[in-house]
């Protein structure tokens, strides 16, 4: 299955995420990039699920 999580998988990763008891939950359109040193067009990209080119340099 590509996409989206249906809704058990989309319960599930809610119930993991609420035990790994983070204390905000963020997405891409609220994270302020700026205070890390995240490049926010790579992290963007990478969100797409698209495979980045073998000419890409990606480090973590």
């Amino acid at each position: 299955m590509h996409g989206w999580p249906s809704g058990r998988q989309a319960r599930s990763i809610s119930y993991r995420i609420g035990g790994a008891k983070f204390p905000v939950l963020k997405d891409l359109d609220t994270f302020v990039f700026a205070d890390t040193p995240i490049d926010e067009g790579q992290l963007r990209e990478l969100a797409t699920g698209t495979f980045p080119d073998a000419s890409s340099t990606w480090s973590f």
